[in-house]
């Protein structure tokens, strides 16, 4: 990301770096994506606002594509949080609450962590089944390591986790 130079100037001075610069998403290649996910009949004039809006940020175009083939076209929010936000109100109450909890982790956490924050071992069943929810609908990802009593897992976006984070009450963030 551009802005590290800004945080961090001279960084990496003394590395022999290479910078890839990735812009948006071209119109064409977000055209692709629409029709691969909703068909090749989707009406042009869907696909073209739905480009549209993400702006070539692919993060959001992949969001606001699962939002239309839920049938939500008419609820589209207008930010990558926003939408991040309406697709984990939709998890219910247990699966958000999970999220928020292992949004304190950071991008990576464990189950047994999780459960830990939201009750200790009489919460791990609840736990899995929410996190077996939260895998099934690419919220997050299992990271299996050698070894390991329980699968890690991390968000499958950095975004998911801040919305998560964001949702955390006071009292949560002091608990």
């Amino acid at each position: 990301r551009r802005e590290v130079h800004d945080h961090f100037p001279g960084l990496w001075a003394d590395r022999d770096v290479q910078v890839i610069s990735l812009g948006p998403l071209p119109p064409k290649a977000s055209l692709e994506l629409v029709r691969g996910v909703l068909g090749e009949r989707v009406p042009a004039e869907v696909a073209a606002r739905l480009i549209e809006r993400a702006d070539g940020n692919p993060f959001y175009l992949e969001e606001i594509i699962r939002a239309v083939a839920a049938g939500k076209e008419d609820e589209l929010p207008d930010s990558v949080l926003g939408t991040v936000e309406a697709r984990l109100d939709a998890e219910g109450a247990e699966a958000k609450r999970v999220l928020r909890a292992a949004s304190v982790f950071g991008e990576r956490f464990s189950k047994l962590g999780v459960a830990a924050l939201l009750g200790g071992e009489a919460r791990t069943s609840e736990v899995d089944g929410a996190l077996a929810a939260l895998t099934s609908h690419e919220l997050i990802a299992p990271i299996h390591l050698p070894g390991a009593i329980a699968p890690d897992y991390m968000f499958r976006h950095s975004i998911v986790r801040e919305a998560g984070y964001a949702m955390l009450t006071e009292h949560d963030r002091e608990l």
